[in-house]
């Protein structure tokens, strides 16, 4: 087979796909004159670590390192510490690589990886390199999103709002901030603020998501159908399209037939995500198919216990007869979450069981 002039390029694809065996084969079958290139070593140490085999690893870094001290090799030699459980000696290559380049967010992204155990030990020196690039969006908002982990929501908020200080436009800072408003509480802020985002960039997939989750929790549930729908032509095998969209048209838009072919085209995408599970199960529900609508709820329940679902598990049982267990997992559910005692269905589900 013939190999081409470089043999790096399909040895990167075959590594993205975890296919290091296949890429050390074409990079072994490298013309002489090839192999003592830099690259060839750099992509050679990569397979060799995916494979495991790190004294090959650490030969393939070494020979690197002796030619250049680049960005691709400091990062390669990072990535040797880390299989080695050894943080410190990454960072410190992981460091020289910032030093170049304080906007570089693999390297970054590598930084975080490493302090793992402690993830706030991270902060001081992600916003030492973001005040060295304090005009790019990117950074602030990587930043952004490090401050959330560790649960600085005041400090994410910052930064976020320093990416579009930088970058009125930058799409994903709109988007964080969006979903902490969500989660404030404040959905007329988040619902402004994916309206102007998405009028701007009709085609930005996530925006369009979140927006149709917003108008859902503020009840306007024809305007999240029409986004779900939205996100479905951009792309029609989305799964948290596919499953709102279901889950919406069965509890609020009175046509079970399309949420559950809706629901069986997400579960054939995740079969295993409650989320989904529970919205198939509430799909058969509202079909009258209740030993389905069983199967689904029970699986859902066993992986995600969530008041919300186990209502939908309790009102079922109840169809099927079996009082006892939809009056526990009822009362179970109400308990949690009081809100879901305002539900007609539950409360006559109750009443039938003679629990009030």
């Amino acid at each position: 087979r013939e190999l081409g002039s470089n043999p790096t390029v399909p040895s990167v694809a075959l590594l993205s796909r975890n296919e290091a065996a296949a890429a050390l084969q074409i990079l072994d079958q490298a013309p002489i004159e090839q192999r003592g290139l830099l690259p060839i070593a750099v992509y050679r140490g990569w397979a060799q670590l995916a494979l495991g085999n790190k004294l090959q690893a650490r030969k393939e870094v070494d020979r690197a390192l002796q030619s250049s001290r680049n960005r691709n090799v400091l990062l390669l030699d990072a990535a040797y510490h880390m299989h080695e459980r050894n943080p410190e000696g990454a960072r410190k290559s992981i460091r020289e690589a910032l030093e170049q380049n304080a906007g570089d967010l693999g390297a970054a992204t590598m930084l975080v990886r490493t302090y793992e155990s402690q993830p706030g030990g991270v902060l001081p020196e992600l916003r030492k390199y973001a005040a060295r690039v304090p005009v790019s969006a990117p950074v602030q908002e990587f930043l952004g999103q490090t401050l959330l982990r560790t649960r600085d929501r005041a400090g994410a908020l910052e930064a976020f709002q320093a990416a579009l200080k930088t970058n009125p436009g930058y799409a994903p800072a709109h988007l964080e901030i969006a979903q902490l408003e969500m989660s404030d509480g404040k959905l007329d802020a988040a619902a402004a603020r994916l309206t102007s985002l998405t009028a701007a960039q009709p085609g930005y997939l996530p925006a369009i998501l979140l927006l149709g989750a917003v108008e859902e929790r503020r009840s306007n549930f024809v305007e999240a159908v029409a986004n779900y729908r939205k996100a479905l032509q951009l792309d029609g095998r989305n799964r948290m399209a596919l499953n709102n969209l279901s889950f919406v048209l069965a509890e609020y838009g009175n046509q079970p037939d399309e949420a559950l072919l809706l629901a069986q085209k997400a579960s054939e995408i995740s079969p295993d995500d409650p989320n989904v599970q529970d919205t198939l199960g509430w799909a058969y529900y509202h079909k009258g198919l209740y030993p389905q609508a069983l199967q689904q709820l029970r699986a859902a329940v066993e992986k995600s216990p969530v008041p919300l679902v186990k209502s939908h598990l309790g009102l079922t049982y109840v169809k099927v007869g079996d009082l006892t267990q939809g009056q526990k997992l009822l009362t179970e559910a109400v308990a949690a979450d009081p809100i879901l005692a305002r539900s007609a269905a539950v409360q006559s589900a109750l009443d039938r069981a003679k629990f009030k």
